[in-house]
């Protein structure tokens, strides 16, 4: 099967307010997955606290989501937690509009956690073999002029990255150092990963609806040129 995977976008200085240490602003996520992609082959995407590995049954994965992005007081379960509320309010001062962290009710909780869950499970339908376009990127990040081929090695696996460093420090499941992130891996092989120009492929082939972190390639008759593609260039894939 072929698939289309978007490498994650900057963090904001708002969602980086609430990790420790602070940070002082941005950093590029898609630089920190070509890292990992070019030296230890892993392909990793979202936001991998240790309480979210999707091996977990899916009630308890979603209750785990809503508990690390938005916790509710357990003595007052409409309520979210105090101290998460005062640190997103102490962001938030120091925030632009457009930067603030949202609070949610517990129905828009409940539904953020099963959007989140419905495009992460997806990674336990990637099986070896399988064949992964990675739309804007090269082996150094984000790259309007090329796109990448990577073909699947292992199936999904968890790393939990926690450091025990900044383990006291830690007052909620927020409370995580940066480079605990992205601890949803699948491995790839390192002699099919190959870097091509975006002009090999026609115009738009990576348009809607292959907008999501993670989306299937559907059959249909021209699969969007990209079995075409491999075949042009002897790229070993599993056909439909």
């Amino acid at each position: 099967m072929m698939w289309v995977w978007r490498l994650a976008s900057e963090v904001a200085p708002g969602n980086a307010c609430l990790y420790l240490p602070p940070r002082p602003g941005p950093y590029d996520q898609a630089a920190f997955q070509c890292q990992l992609l070019q030296n230890h082959q892993q392909l990793t995407q979202g936001w991998g606290f240790p309480t979210e590995d999707l091996n977990l049954p899916p009630a308890r994965w979603k209750q785990n989501y809503i508990d690390i992005e938005n916790p509710f007081d357990p003595n007052n379960p409409t309520q979210i937690l105090p101290a998460f509320l005062a640190a997103v309010n102490a962001c938030n001062n120091k925030l632009l509009q457009d930067q603030q962290i949202p609070t949610w009710t517990r129905q828009e909780a409940q539904t953020e956690a099963e959007k989140n869950y419905g495009l992460m499970s997806r990674f336990l339908k990637i099986h070896i073999g399988d064949t992964i376009f990675i739309p804007n990127a090269n082996l150094n990040g984000h790259s309007d002029d090329h796109f990448m081929v990577v073909t699947v090695a292992t199936g999904y696996q968890f790393i939990n990255r926690s450091n025990q460093q900044y383990a006291l420090m830690r007052r909620w499941p927020t409370d995580f150092h940066w480079t605990e992130d992205f601890g949803h891996v699948i491995t790839v092989d390192r002699e099919l990963t190959r870097v091509f120009r975006k002009n090999q492929l026609q115009p738009g082939a990576f348009r809607a609806p292959f907008l999501a972190r993670i989306v299937p390639v559907v059959p249909d008759s021209e699969y969007r040129g990209f079995g075409a593609f491999l075949r042009a260039n002897n790229y070993p894939f599993n056909p439909y």
